[in-house]
């Protein structure tokens, strides 16, 4: 990071085995900075997770359970990486959600959006 070596930065803390070693009570807050900076240089984490839940597949071939805990621990980390927005957070990151009531029930989304 202070480097400036973001691709190397990227490399290291997308690894799954490194981020489930970052994203814990006490780094989880750095593990944003530096995925605020990442962003700033075009780098997206979902794309950049998504690969790497791809590559740690192919190479461990984890059980489906340790794959959900991996998954829904990076989509934790997604959910709370969104509530920071800089000047560079894509717009597509918290979209507006357009149409009325009666449209989110028929596709399903109401309670969803109600259990929230």
């Amino acid at each position: 990071y202070n480097a400036k070596s973001y691709f190397k930065l990227k490399e290291i803390i997308s690894d799954v085995e490194n981020f489930l070693l970052l994203f814990n009570s006490y780094n989880k807050y750095d593990l944003c900075r530096y995925w605020q900076k990442l962003e700033e240089k075009s780098f997206d984490p979902v794309i950049e997770y998504n690969k790497a839940v791809e590559s740690f597949e192919m190479h461990y071939h984890p059980s489906s359970e340790d794959l959900f805990r991996i998954t829904v621990q990076i989509s934790r980390f997604l959910k709370e990486f969104a509530d920071f927005e800089t000047y560079y957070t894509p717009r597509f990151r918290h979209p507006e959600i357009l149409g009325n009531l009666s449209e989110l029930d028929e596709i399903g989304l109401l309670g969803e959006f109600s259990n929230l």
